[in-house]
């Protein structure tokens, strides 16, 4: 009988007493959830928070909305993530502009843009205020 084992079949056993660990674990925790159950050492009972009619997003969560107008100035910043930049403000407010003509959105070009602050939506920059631009005028 061959007793030689590779690293694949040495570590399989393990690996599939973890998995069958793991699903009993959550199987057992998910019964606890059940509404009117015995919530563990509370004397209480566990009731689902969801708000009548279900759940819903406001207007302002809804990914596209945006505020009111507006025309801001500032210059080009390199963002903190590759490929990101940022218009700072003379206040340090920092904004990612969306749209507009991107081929004047170089570092530490001097810009004014006009637009509209967008909710909901998620970037890979994750850096400052997410603004629609409308119009982009080189100051510099």
């Amino acid at each position: 009988m061959d007793r030689t084992r590779t690293a694949a079949t040495s570590w399989a056993p393990g690996v599939a007493g973890l998995t069958a660990g793991l699903a009993l674990v959550a199987s057992l925790l998910a019964g606890c959830a059940k509404p009117g159950a015995q919530a563990p050492g509370s004397g209480g009972t566990v009731h689902p928070s969801i708000p009548p009619g279900g759940f819903s997003l406001s207007p302002s969560d809804k990914p596209g909305t945006t505020g009111p107008q507006m025309t801001i100035s500032g210059v080009m910043r390199a963002g903190v993530e590759a490929n990101c930049m940022v218009l700072t403000t003379t206040e340090g407010t920092q904004y990612q502009l969306l749209g507009g003509d991107r081929s004047i959105y170089r570092v530490g070009a001097r810009l004014t843009v006009t637009g509209h602050v967008a909710t909901g939506i998620v970037t890979t920059c994750m850096q400052g205020t997410l603004f629609k631009v409308t119009k982009v005028v080189s100051a510099s």
